[in-house]
């Protein structure tokens, strides 16, 4: 049998039973490749879920090749996500910015730790970003989106960082806080209305003296969020909690029931439940609260 007899017989019909076969091998092969590369992630959660998501998605990949070829994508992917859900896995490692010392830190840091928040609008209408709301909520978080708006680009953090996380997103506009509508429709570029989300307020009530004006901006913003959402009040613990709490703000927390409120305050969050404990003060002795901190106090209240 010479040469080209050989050749016919490889190319017609040894050829095309190899291809044939291993066009029957590729499912096989897809979802062993598939299994072995999602038993590779860091925990047993994340490998359960991943390998019943792309054994479903492989079902959907048309041709026995093309899914051979999808499995070889996740496996590419799989250095990425390991370092992306190590992250999510030791939230810890991450380090403790010194604002947790403020009222409003510890509140951020009571939402994201026991509340389990991991979306917040920071509104920030007539005082500074001194929290950097982002650096504590990734610090316990690291899949939080952030969103801050202010009337003045000094109110603002500045340089904000490109999110690390695969699901984690921090923005920023300058608006009118006080237009509840252009800060809803702006911050729906980074927040998920379907989710819970946390609405921080610093400053509003001692800018705006007018009470129904205050609560009409606080029922348009709560009233765009889902239910388990959460609104926190920042302001003098003398505004908050009355003129005698202002002292004792210095000195330390003090008693935090719904009945040390001031009349103005349970005017406006009638409706919420009030988180105990709501009054979270700083003073001197906590670390990282600075002199313009010591009298500041948060309210915390959730909506059903």
């Amino acid at each position: 049998m010479n040469g080209s007899v050989v050749v016919f017989v490889v190319g017609m019909v040894v050829l095309p039973l190899v291809l044939a076969e291993f066009g029957d091998w590729c499912p096989w092969l897809a979802a062993r490749l598939v299994r072995w590369t999602a038993r590779r992630l860091p925990d047993a959660a994340s490998s359960s879920r991943y390998e019943e998501e792309w054994t479903a998605n492989l079902d959907q990949v048309p041709g026995k090749l093309a899914r051979l070829l999808a499995a070889v994508g996740y496996l590419a992917c799989l250095p990425a996500m390991r370092r992306s859900i190590r992250l999510q896995l030791t939230p810890h490692v991450l380090p403790v910015p010194p604002a947790l010392g403020t009222a409003q830190g510890s509140a951020v840091q009571f939402l994201a730790s026991e509340a389990g928040i991991r979306q917040f609008l920071d509104i920030r209408v007539d005082m500074p970003a001194a929290v950097r709301t982002h650096e504590l909520a990734w610090a316990i978080r690291p899949d939080s989106r952030i969103f801050y708006a202010a009337g003045s680009p000094a109110l603002l953090p500045e340089a904000l960082p490109q999110p690390y996380l695969q699901g984690s997103a921090v923005d920023q506009v300058t608006a009118d806080p006080r237009d509840a509508n252009v800060v809803l429709s702006l911050s729906a570029r980074t927040l998920d209305f379907s989710q819970p989300i946390a609405v921080l307020l610093g400053g509003l009530l001692s800018h705006l003296s007018d009470n129904a004006e205050v609560k009409a901006i606080i029922g348009l913003l709560m009233q765009a969020m889902p239910s388990g959402s959460y609104l926190v009040l920042s302001e003098s613990a003398s505004l908050l909690h009355g003129d005698r709490d202002d002292q004792d703000a210095r000195q330390g927390p003090a008693d935090t029931s719904v009945a040390r409120l001031s009349a103005r305050v349970a005017h406006i969050i009638d409706g919420f439940e009030l988180i105990e404990p709501s009054r979270i003060s700083s003073s001197r002795e906590l670390p990282g609260a600075s002199l313009s901190d010591v009298g500041m106090s948060c309210v915390i209240a959730r909506k059903s």
